[in-house]
C-alpha cells in the first residue's frame, strides 16, 4: 500500500510539473529579453518557461506540423496570420506586442563610421567586392524587410545577387560578427546586443513595412486543456505584455506597442 501511495504521489507531482510547463515559440532576435524576462517570472512563479527560438518562419512550420508551443512571438505578421489561418492560434489571444528597426551594420573594426542611404551608389561603393548579409529573403522575417528596404531604395537589382543569406537574424548577425562580411541588414536589437558591430545607417521606417511583433496563444494538442483553460500559458502571455516585461523589452533596444497590462 505504502509503495502504491508513493507511486500516486509521485505521478501526481509529474502530473503537476507538466501542468506548470509553458512552452514559448519565439524570434530569434528575442533571445536575450526573453530569456531574461522568463528567469524574472520563474523567480517569481511556480511554472518553468520552455524557451525555442529560431526564424519566424520555422517556428510557424513547426507548429503548423503539431510542435508543442503555448504561445508565438513572431517577427512579423505574416506567419503569425499562416497559423491564424489554420485555426492554430486563439483568436482573441492574438496581438501585437513589440515593434523594432532595420539596420545596416559593418564589423566593429571596419574603417566605416556611417554609410548615406539616400545616395544610390555608396552602399554598393562601401561593400566593394564583399557580401551584403541578411536574412533569407523569401521566409525570413528580417529578410523580407531588408527586400523590402532595398528596393524602395532602388538598390534590389544591382544587390540581389550579393547577398548572403542566413536562415534568422542571429546568424546574418554573426556573419558581421566574424567579419565574414563587410556589411549586414539585420534589426537595430541585433545590432546593440552585440559589442562586435556599429551601425551605419539604420534604414527609413518608410522604406519597408512595420516590424511588429505579434503574440499569440497556441492550441497545443500536447496538452489536455485548452489555452484559456491552461493557466500557466495563460498566466505568462500576460506576464510577457505586463509593464515589468515591457520594461525588460525597452533595455534591449525593442519598442513596446500599446497593450501593457
Amino acid at each position: 500500500m505504502k509503495i502504491i501511495l508513493l507511486l500516486a504521489i509521485g505521478l501526481l507531482s509529474l502530473s503537476n510539473a507538466k501542468a506548470a510547463t509553458v512552452t514559448v515559440f519565439a524570434a530569434a532576435s528575442l533571445t536575450e529579453p526573453i530569456e531574461k524576462i522568463a528567469a524574472s517570472y520563474q523567480r517569481q512563479y511556480k511554472s518553468k518557461v520552455i524557451t525555442v527560438y529560431a526564424a519566424s518562419s520555422t517556428l510557424a512550420r513547426q507548429i503548423s506540423r503539431g510542435a508543442p508551443a503555448d504561445i508565438f512571438i513572431s517577427a512579423n505578421q505574416q506567419w503569425m496570420q499562416y497559423l491564424v489561418e489554420q485555426q492554430k492560434t486563439v483568436p482573441d489571444s492574438l496581438s501585437g506586442l513589440l515593434a523594432n528597426q532595420l539596420v545596416l551594420v559593418a564589423p566593429l573594426n571596419s574603417p566605416l563610421q556611417s554609410i548615406d542611404l539616400s545616395s544610390n551608389s555608396e552602399l554598393i561603393e562601401q561593400l566593394q567586392k564583399g557580401r551584403l548579409a541578411t536574412g533569407n529573403t523569401e521566409h525570413v522575417p528580417v529578410g523580407i524587410y531588408a527586400k523590402q528596404a532595398l528596393k524602395t531604395l532602388n538598390l534590389w537589382d544591382q544587390l540581389k545577387s550579393r547577398l548572403a543569406m542566413a536562415n534568422n537574424t542571429r546568424a546574418a548577425l554573426a556573419f558581421a560578427e566574424r567579419a565574414a562580411v563587410p556589411l549586414a541588414i539585420v534589426y537595430k536589437t541585433d545590432a546593440l546586443s552585440s559589442n562586435k558591430v556599429k551601425i551605419l545607417a539604420t534604414f527609413p521606417a518608410a522604406s519597408h513595412h512595420k516590424i511588429h511583433y505579434p503574440i499569440a496563444l497556441i492550441h497545443n494538442k500536447q496538452t489536455a486543456k485548452t489555452p484559456t483553460e491552461n493557466h500557466q500559458a495563460s498566466a505568462f502571455y500576460r506576464y510577457l505584455k505586463s509593464a515589468s516585461a515591457a520594461a525588460i523589452f525597452r533595455q534591449y533596444g525593442f519598442t513596446t506597442l500599446n497593450n501593457v497590462n
